[in-house]
C-alpha cells in the first residue's frame, strides 16, 4: 500500500500590530534565553507558552527565529500545537 502525500496549502496569514508585537516580544525572549546558556527546547517552549493563541504558522516562524530550530526540528513541536 502506497503512502499518501498531502499537500499542504500556503495561505496568508494576517496579523495584528499586537499580535506582530507579541510575535517580536516572543522572539527576543527565545533569543535571550540561548544567550543565557538555556536549550532551545526550553526557548521554544517559551516561545510556545506566549503565542500559543496564534496561527501555527506565526509560532513556527518564532521558533525558527527565536529558538534557532530548523524545520526538521520543529516537526515534534508542531504535533503539540495540533492536539
Amino acid at each position: 500500500m502506497a503512502a499518501k502525500k498531502q499537500e499542504a496549502e500556503k495561505q496568508s496569514v494576517v496579523i495584528s500590530e499586537d499580535d506582530a508585537k507579541a510575535i517580536e516580544q516572543a522572539i527576543a525572549q527565545g533569543q535571550a534565553l540561548i544567550a543565557q546558556g538555556k536549550t532551545k527546547v526550553d526557548a521554544s517552549m517559551a516561545i510556545y507558552r506566549a503565542l500559543n493563541t496564534q496561527p501555527q504558522e506565526a509560532v513556527v516562524s518564532a521558533m525558527i527565529e527565536g529558538a534557532g530550530l530548523t524545520p526538521k526540528n520543529i516537526r515534534p513541536v508542531t504535533l503539540l500545537k495540533n492536539k
